[in-house]
């Protein structure tokens, strides 16, 4: 349903794609390719913008990275809310936060991430984009809250990429938690809103 943002009509699209247990990250990125592939008939690649947070945030990435690599035209830009970049939590750097996020915890995103790889590994680039290669990223935007496990691993994604020659930009929230932009109460999620809606809109 197309929302209205400032008198700009945006269609957006919410994929019900297949999700663990029952199926693993290989028929998500194919069910996700065949779904964009449409959407790029439909309204070209410069038109195209990839949101997604948490395990979608990931997914985001390593969709970019799947499309890429099979000559596929990718979106003009990433905008990931709290992305899940690791599902092996391999960064020992994330035991740092995990009395600070009250809502994810490290064991259990090690057997969701299981899960979801099937029979990939877990620090294969299509269960888990902070390993893959980032040729020709899109302009990417991430947000992450400083009291999130995934902290680390979005600000060491967002360093790489810069070093790389990428557009990245880190949106850093001070003291907010997993995925704090949903949450419609909050100022921090209202100015966090408003930030990606800026994005959307450039």
């Amino acid at each position: 349903m197309p929302e209205i943002i400032d008198n700009t009509v945006n269609d957006v699209a919410l994929p019900d794609y297949p999700k663990t247990p029952e199926y693993s990250c290989l028929d998500t990125l194919e069910y996700c390719k065949k779904l964009y592939e449409l959407f790029l008939l439909e309204y070209g690649k410069e038109n195209i913008v990839f949101l997604g947070d948490s395990a979608g945030g990931g997914l985001a990435i390593s969709l970019f990275m799947y499309l890429r690599d099979i000559g596929i035209p990718t979106p003009k830009k990433l905008i990931l809310m709290s992305p899940w970049l690791d599902v092996s939590m391999s960064n020992k750097e994330v035991f740092d936060y995990r009395e600070k996020d009250l809502i994810l915890t490290i064991d259990g995103l090690i057997e969701c991430g299981k899960y979801y790889a099937g029979e990939t590994d877990t620090k294969d680039w299509r269960t888990s984009p902070m390993y893959g290669n980032l040729e020709n990223l899109p302009e990417t935007h991430i947000f992450v809250g400083g009291s999130e496990l995934f902290y680390p691993d979005c600000r060491d994604f967002v360093s790489k990429a810069k070093k790389e020659g990428y557009m990245a930009e880190l949106h850093f929230y001070d003291n907010m938690q997993h995925d704090w932009p949903i949450i419609p109460m909050i100022p921090e999620a209202k100015q966090a809103r408003n930030e990606i809606i800026g994005l959307i809109k450039e």
